[in-house]
């Protein structure tokens, strides 16, 4: 008896943060018609803090995550952060799925999703370059901590057989979204290749896009110069480059076989037509 009496007691708890939360949401959203909110859902190694870092200088907006806590899944949006910074101007850049519930929240609070993504295999061999010379804990994926003492074919295996799949399963679930119209125009795909190649014009067609109006050339271009040393710094900065092996390079394209169902030469420019 005692044992259905707490279980009744957390149902109706749970029932009222959630009423809660719902009537918050409500005024939030009702109330946030002219804010700037733009999402940038992020394949590692894209760009991605770079470029958010900069279009929340611009928009003068807040910039950050909207997961629970900091080191946390960034998979998924976080619901009560979503209220908390409902009011206000946001750039968010996080690692987070094209799924169901994402978009859904997406769509409710209309944001401007880009998403940025990367040359596969030249994501990985990014990775291998941060996992070599910054940090080994990723969000997504354990890496052992004899990494970097592990031979070169071993390193490229792991990020075959672990890392890829997450990436694959990344592009794949926006590449759903886009195909089936969910966000129509509020959602975009970036290539890292387009940022390297011209920072200052794919900055400028991003503001045109988010807003509808002509960007303020100098201050993009003024944003751009303040840390183009050290981005130049960063790209020019580069450890020897290893190559796939054939038998990797099949594993990578035979991943992409079982989700990706469009043309994805941008993203694998090895296969012809579509994955």
């Amino acid at each position: 008896m005692l044992k259905d009496l707490r279980n009744s007691i957390r149902i109706l708890l749970c029932r009222d943060i959630s009423g809660l939360l719902d009537q918050a949401e409500s005024r939030v959203v009702s109330s946030s018609s002219d804010r700037k909110f733009v999402f940038i859902a992020a394949m590692p190694k894209s760009g991605s803090t770079y470029l958010s870092k900069k279009l929340a200088e611009y928009f003068d907006s807040e910039w950050g995550h909207i997961s629970d806590l900091p080191g946390g899944c960034e998979f998924d949006l976080y619901r009560p952060s979503l209220i908390t910074k409902g009011n206000v101007d946001l750039v968010v850049q996080q690692h987070t799925l094209g799924t169901e519930g994402n978009v859904e929240y997406l769509q409710r609070y209309r944001a401007h999703v880009i998403v940025t993504f990367r040359r596969l295999d030249d994501t990985l061999l990014s990775f291998r370059r941060h996992l070599l010379t910054e940090s080994l804990r990723w969000p997504f994926v354990k890496v052992n901590p004899d990494f970097r003492q592990w031979s070169v074919e071993r390193q490229l295996d792991f990020l075959v057989d672990f890392v890829a799949p997450w990436l694959v399963n990344f592009y794949a679930t926006w590449k759903s979204v886009q195909r089936e119209g969910i966000l129509g125009k509020s959602l975009m795909f970036l290539n890292f290749a387009s940022l390297k190649h011209d920072e200052t014009e794919t900055l400028a067609s991003l503001v045109r896009w988010i807003t509808d109006a002509d960007p303020e050339m100098s201050r993009i271009k003024q944003l751009v110069n303040e840390e183009r040393d050290i981005y130049r710094k960063s790209n020019a900065t580069r450890l020897d480059e290893p190559n796939f092996t054939e038998e990797q390079r099949q594993k990578l394209a035979r991943l992409l076989t079982y989700v990706v169902r469009d043309d994805c030469s941008s993203f694998w420019p090895y296969n012809e037509g579509n994955c």
